[in-house]
């Protein structure tokens, strides 16, 4: 599931093994070995985060936990509370995120229509492995799976047009568009990390340094750095150009002398450092739920009222858990619906009392409610107050619920508490 913590911990993972990269491995000459490197990274920092080695420990009552909702918070705003304060932040968040995976979304649209609006009225000459595409706009040669795009008036000498051949070839051999999509579509969930932008980077150059390696082989350097800085026109950004950006770091790769065959040892060590960042991220501290209620029930400050007696017919946890109305026609997750419903519900109706605010009080409160058989709201009581008229506004609302929904065990309806943490809170 994509949350904040996954998008961190990834991140974390990527900043962690590019930086190792660009440390140690990045001026190697195994180019092959580093474009697995990079890819291999790539997806492990996508998995690491998704394991879990020490799962939560489920509670030992579980009763205990199940009657606790999730908590709201009421921030004072002048007379009354605004409805959707307490989530201005993580709203707002997640608006900016959608926003981002649309644009970024688009711009991945665009970027393909405009290689199927260039591949239209083109010349097709099909070969044995590939097949070129003689377009209309000028533009420097470049791959896409298995197409080369050249422009129909380029005017290559015939050993200039065998290199360039060359260098596509070895694109489209080597899969390299496979691994330019896999970058793209990772830009686009992940448009907001900049290491995405670092590894799309890293993964293209070297893909050029394997197809200049490869063209290298058969012509001097010298002539073929000749012919890159001739043709440096520019090119297409979801594609494998030709003549790539950072010209210069090709040249310089071409002349460097190849790196002895002990610097391969650099690589093993990626085993026990992706352990380590899986033993890392990976394994949680145990918690109990439990535990999290007594950190609940100790928050100060406090005005307790002495709890009721429990009637014996009324459980905390049953087999279908009671829900708020409005939500049975709904085709999503009813469980997400109905608590939606309940906090539009609650931040709808409750005002922060006039004197907790003017007194400075703040806090949380903890009521306790019996949704009955046939779905009425019964026994609201404080559990926890902190005065200045938190509670009783608390134990208004709860009286203003619409009957919910009622909690079903063993196929029959039941009564069910549960307790509602509210918590108070002064802005400024």
């Amino acid at each position: 599931m994509f949350t904040i913590t996954y998008a961190l911990e990834t991140g974390l993972c990527w900043l962690f093994f590019y930086a190792l990269y660009a440390i140690w491995l990045h001026k190697e000459t195994f180019f092959r070995s580093n474009r697995i490197y990079l890819i291999g990274t790539l997806l492990l920092g996508l998995l690491i985060p998704a394991i879990d080695f020490l799962p939560v420990q489920q509670p030992e009552t579980i009763q205990d936990f199940a009657g606790y909702l999730n908590e709201v918070t009421i921030l004072a705003n002048g007379n009354i509370t605004t409805p959707d304060s307490s989530m201005d932040i993580g709203a707002a968040l997640v608006l900016i995120y959608k926003i981002g995976l649309a644009f970024f979304f688009l711009r991945f649209l665009l970027g393909i229509g405009g290689l199927f609006r260039l591949f239209i009225g083109s010349q097709i000459v099909r070969k044995e492995n590939y097949v070129l595409v003689y377009t209309r706009r000028k533009h420097t040669p470049f791959s896409f799976m298995h197409f080369i795009f050249v422009y129909q008036n380029m005017d290559f000498s015939e050993a200039e047009w065998q290199q360039v051949l060359l260098h596509e070839k070895t694109h489209i051999e080597g899969g390299h568009t496979l691994d330019v999509l896999l970058t793209e579509v990772l830009g686009i969930l992940f448009w907001f990390n900049p290491l995405i932008y670092l590894y799309k980077n890293a993964i293209r150059n070297v893909h050029e340094y394997l197809a200049d390696a490869a063209v290298i082989k058969t012509v001097p350097t010298v002539h073929y750095g000749r012919l890159l800085v001739a043709y440096a026109l520019p090119g297409f950004r979801m594609a494998n150009n030709f003549n790539h950006s950072q010209l210069k770091q090709r040249i310089m790769m071409m002349t460097k002398t190849q790196s002895p065959k002990q610097a391969l040892a650099k690589y093993i060590f990626l085993l026990p450092i992706a352990l380590l960042m899986l033993f890392v991220f990976s394994c949680q501290e145990p918690i109990t739920e439990t535990e999290i209620i007594e950190e609940v029930k100790a928050l100060p400050p406090t005005t307790k009222v002495i709890e009721a007696e429990k009637r014996a017919d009324v459980y905390s946890v049953v087999e279908e858990m009671p829900r708020f109305p409005g939500c049975e026609e709904s085709n999503e997750d009813r469980k997400k619906c109905s608590e939606q419903k309940l906090l539009q519900h609650i931040y709808t109706n409750l005002v922060y009392p006039k004197e907790a605010r003017d007194a400075g009080i703040e806090g949380m409160v903890v009521v306790s409610f019996v949704v009955e058989k046939d779905g009425q709201i019964t026994n609201p009581e404080i559990l926890r107050s902190v005065g200045g008229g938190c509670g009783e506004e608390v134990l208004r609302v709860i009286s203003t619920m619409p009957n919910w929904v009622p909690g079903r065990e063993a196929g029959k309806a039941v009564a069910v508490q549960f307790n509602l943490p509210v918590r108070f809170k002064l802005e400024g």
